[in-house]
């Protein structure tokens, strides 16, 4: 019954965006190496998330995030680069450190590490995105995944900064796009679909109320998932994501405060 739930309610919605988007146009499609529409909003930040899940009127925290965008020197090169630490709430504590680095204008991920430190065991993962393949970083030290090599004809976005691709599109009404996408280690790469389903007005850190783009996507598995993200009209600075898990939970991540964005230097 909830698997119906939620494919009906992602077919809807989507259905509503499409023909404001523009009938025979179709969806946009991302390709990676192309520079993206508004990446010039993507200037050095960092903003704090809270994660919680929400079953009925319960919340239980998960974890809070601290997601850090800056452009530094690299490699003779000047690169993006999107730090994130996620701090693990309750008895069983963790702590994430994820290292992403980008070409910038295109967004086109070059490397991605992982450092998990969990009851006391630390793990750690790197890759290196290359045109047809995504492998293992073996000069980084511990690396479980050195050794990982997958073939691919698709080149995709890191998925792990997708909050961070999402302040480069071009959102407006109706808006629809294809984006390849892969999450380091993971499935192979696929093709997801957003669609800009309406705008609403919430709160900010601050209390105002932001007027806001509602993105939505259903993860390819309408009968599972239902995501939401809420990206202020001005700034597509997300303040806010909702999930909708097979358990019949909400998976909820909140901006809790962030940086004054500092100009790109």
């Amino acid at each position: 019954m909830r698997g119906m739930l939620l494919s009906f309610l992602s077919a809807t919605l989507l259905a509503a965006a499409s023909p404001v988007f523009g009938g025979a146009r179709g969806p946009d499609t991302l390709q990676v190496g192309r520079p993206l529409p508004r990446f010039r909003l993507l200037v050095p930040a960092t903003r704090f998330y809270l994660r919680y899940t929400l079953v009925g009127d319960q919340r239980a925290t998960t974890d809070i995030w601290r997601r850090s965008v800056s452009y530094e020197d690299r490699d003779g090169r000047r690169l993006l680069h999107v730090s994130q630490r996620w701090d693990g709430a309750g008895e069983k504590k963790y702590t994430v450190l994820k290292d992403s680095w980008f070409e910038p204008n295109t967004f086109r991920p070059l490397t991605h590490e992982s450092h998990v430190t969990k009851e006391g065991t630390l793990t750690v993962s790197g890759y290196r995105f290359l045109e047809s393949r995504v492998v293992g970083m073996p000069d980084l030290a511990d690396n479980s995944k050195k050794d990982f090599a997958l073939e691919t004809a698709l080149h995709a976005y890191n998925f792990e900064t997708d909050a961070e691709l999402f302040q480069t599109l071009r959102l407006a009404k109706g808006y629809q796009v294809r984006v390849p996408i892969y999450d380091p280690g993971l499935d192979p790469p696929a093709w997801y679909t957003y669609t800009v389903t309406g705008d609403d007005c919430i709160p900010g850190p601050d209390g105002r109320r932001t007027p806001c783009w509602v993105l939505t996507t259903d993860f390819n598995q309408p009968e599972k998932y239902l995501a939401q993200f809420w990206l202020a009209k001005r700034t597509q600075v997300l303040l806010r994501e909702q999930t909708w898990m097979p358990d019949g939970s909400i998976l909820v991540k909140t901006l809790l405060n962030g940086d004054e964005a500092k100009r790109a230097s």
